[in-house]
């Protein structure tokens, strides 16, 4: 019965650091922006997919400039899904 209703993918989450700014050459820079992801006390099942889908299409040419994303899954169910957790970055 559960498969009828499935999701193809949970949370699905697509990353764009939108902080660029440019300096005196007309160089771009992304800043530095951290971010933080709480599930908590919820239910990720019977998806397709994953259940948790984590994108983030731009890669960062600077090595100075490196960002931090931190996921925090608390008291969450994830079961039956077809993958746990996928996440693709540049």
């Amino acid at each position: 019965m559960y498969q009828e209703l499935a999701n193809k993918c949970g949370l699905t989450f697509i990353i764009f650091l939108l902080g660029r700014y440019e300096n005196e050459d007309g160089d771009l820079y992304l800043r530095k922006a951290n971010e933080s992801i709480e599930i908590i006390g919820s239910e990720l099942s019977f998806n397709k997919g994953e259940a948790f889908h984590m994108y983030t299409p731009f890669r960062e040419i600077y090595s100075s400039n490196i960002s931090e994303i931190t996921v925090m899954i608390n008291e969450t169910v994830i079961a039956d899904n077809g993958r746990v957790i996928f996440q693709y970055s540049k």
